[in-house]
């Protein structure tokens, strides 16, 4: 007897072709290796492959044209050595069911949907995005001028936005997300691409979870602190990431970087972020604006973020209007402590234990293959999974976030300055002892 097929979303046997709770084509059991796909396989007989772009942890990434429109496509799959993993089939149809509600112009459209009946894989057709990735932005031209990059970061937001209001968070943003294409009229437009990590915020109960506990997604370089440890996320999780992309863009360099993902995590946590430099590019200071919006988007804890998206929309398009300092200005942040709370020692050694690199940790690199027909096989601050054993979640999960607001480095301080000036003001300080000690001894005699 044939087994019954089954939905990828609620993962119960349903003999349809059609789920009728979730409304997704079913998948039928998977039985041998299905056949491989090649230059010239037509995916459901509407698009047809022309190459392999990428590869990926959970799939492939597929150059094709749609068959009668001769359109060109992205075609995502499930690998074939995936295709019989329910959790990894149900994670990607998560993702594209997810995706396929948004609309906008700064995010990725997605046509189509489902399961190839001859090739036994689920795959999801999308428009190909022309331009280059930001990442590549960067590492081409260096850092951008801050309007520039007030510009690119307002249409960011605005994607986010709308995913927001979808109940969508993207969990993942970082340089090589987004692509920049230039318009005939010379302005820049920008996509957001990979949802991939995306889940509503008000899950389905009625659907077990996707992500196994103690385990933690992302990208180590632009990963919020509630990320790092597990928590609860919200719309200002994906704030900390813009905040962590507009400090790259506009440094030349993420906040937070190194080559262990372990030790990037630790310092997300408990480290304040950097300066950023006396003069950025076009030879101006970073303004007051950019600054307090900056700073404000790396707040350790998300209570003292941004409390609305809006406003970081607002604050962007001020500042690319070159009236970063107007009386206009529409930032409106949270109450914050006078003070930086203080971490106990204790708590501060739980911490270290918990995200040190030992051997009770485990650390598996892990891609959501992409849609961008212009990234690398590999990224190199690649997504990352982290397995830690139950006692260190534990202990994780106990530690707060610190708040930083009383700490925020100033913008026209560089990287090194702390240093020299920590220099200037303890030789001013024996300076004064020597004289009220000379000023002293005077007195006495």
């Amino acid at each position: 007897m044939e087994a019954p097929r089954y939905c990828p979303l609620c993962d119960r046997e349903r003999p349809e072709a059609m789920c009728a709770v979730h409304e997704v084509p079913t998948l039928p059991p998977a039985t041998g290796q299905p056949p491989p796909i090649t230059k010239g396989s037509v995916i459901v007989d509407r698009y047809r492959v022309q190459g392999v772009l990428s590869h990926g942890g959970m799939g492939t990434v597929l150059d094709a044209t749609q068959v009668g429109f001769n359109r060109p496509v992205v075609v995502k799959v499930l690998r074939g050595a995936k295709a019989d993993d329910r959790g990894r089939v149900r994670r990607f149809y998560v993702e594209a069911r997810l995706v396929s509600t948004l609309d906008h112009p700064h995010i990725v459209r997605v046509f189509e949907f489902g399961v190839d009946p001859v090739f036994r894989v689920p795959f999801i057709a999308m428009e190909r995005v022309d331009g280059v990735t930001l990442q590549d932005v960067i590492d081409e031209e260096g850092p951008l001028t801050e309007i520039r990059t007030a510009k690119v970061f307002e249409q960011i937001v605005r994607a986010l936005m709308e995913a927001h209001d979808k109940g969508v968070l993207h969990r993942d943003l970082k340089p090589r997300n987004v692509m920049v294409r230039r318009l005939p009229e010379g302005e820049e437009h920008v996509t957001v691409l990979d949802f991939g990590l995306a889940k509503l915020l008000e899950e389905d109960a009625s659907q077990p979870p996707l992500t196994a506990p103690g385990r933690t997604v992302g990208t180590p370089g632009f990963m919020s602190p509630e990320q790092v440890l597990g928590r609860k996320l919200d719309f200002r999780s994906d704030l900390y990431g813009v905040g962590c992309m507009m400090y790259n863009v506009l440094a030349g360099r993420p906040p937070f970087d190194g080559p262990a993902a372990l030790g990037v995590m630790r310092r997300q946590v408990r480290e304040p972020p950097p300066a950023l430099p006396r003069v950025l590019e076009g030879g101006q200071p970073p303004s007051a604006a950019m600054s307090r919006l900056l700073f404000a988007l790396l707040e350790k804890n998300p209570d003292d973020r941004p409390a609305r998206i809006e406003a970081v929309r607002d604050e962007l398009t001020q500042i690319a209007r070159g009236e970063p300092d107007g009386p206009a200005t529409v930032l409106t942040l949270p109450a914050r402590p006078a003070e930086l709370p203080t971490v106990k020692t204790d708590s501060q050694e739980a911490l270290r234990r918990s995200l040190s690199e030992s051997d009770q940790v485990r650390t598996e690199p892990v891609e959501i293959a992409r849609s961008n027909p212009s990234g690398p096989d590999d990224d190199e601050d690649g997504l990352a999974t982290v397995q830690l054993p139950p006692e260190a979640l534990d202990r994780l999960k106990t530690q707060p976030v610190p708040s930083l607001s009383s700490n925020r480095p100033a913008a026209s301080v560089s990287s090194a300055q702390p240093a020299r000036v920590r220099r200037v003001w303890t030789a001013v300080g024996i300076a004064a002892l020597l004289a009220a000690a000379a000023l002293l001894a005077t007195v006495l005699a």
